[in-house]
């Protein structure tokens, strides 16, 4: 009988510790459009979250930080953070948000961090998306020239200050 017991123990702690550490769910595929993202616009952000462990996940919730230059534009029909609920075991759930990209960002790759986190639990599971900016191309604009005229053949030094009134820093010189 106290074998019978010391069994039923173990077996009961065994459950209890496999749930303690169950995996948390994952972000398997991100996507966004459109691609690449332009400055000053709003992009659409998809993040498939999946369950990859065999047991159910209760109160999942997925949310974005607001990271330069991406702002998540929360509503009542698209909220951050989003709560997804309970995920069946080895189940998936896509989750989309809004985030505005600042006029001011780079033609580069940005990261944004998206959190996974259970109701009821303090632990979470952070991973950071790539999203890449562009479409900007930096504008130059002559603002200064220090001799106008330059007649057909002749070769003059001529001095000019240009501006750059786009959004890249980037400017290449043919």
């Amino acid at each position: 009988m106290n074998s019978i017991l010391k069994i039923i123990m173990f077996a009961t702690l065994l459950a209890l510790i496999g749930s303690a550490f169950a995996a948390f769910p994952e972000i398997t595929q991100a996507s966004y459009t459109p691609s690449p993202a332009v400055p000053g616009t709003t992009i659409t952000f998809l993040v498939q979250v999946e369950n990859t462990d065999s047991i159910a996940q209760k109160g999942v919730i997925v949310s974005l930080e607001d990271t330069y230059p991406f702002t998540v534009k929360s509503t009542e029909s698209n909220p951050n953070p989003r709560i997804i609920g309970n995920m069946d075991a080895y189940g998936k759930s896509l989750v989309q948000f809004t985030l505005y990209v600042d006029p001011t960002a780079e033609n580069k790759t940005y990261t944004i961090p998206v959190t996974i986190k259970i109701q009821g639990d303090d632990s979470e599971k952070k991973t950071n998306q790539n999203i890449i900016v562009g479409g900007k191309d930096p504008i130059v604009k002559v603002i200064f020239v220090t001799e106008e005229k330059l007649l057909p053949g002749e070769e003059k030094e001529i001095k000019f200050t240009l501006q750059n009134v786009g959004t890249s820093l980037h400017i290449t010189w043919f």
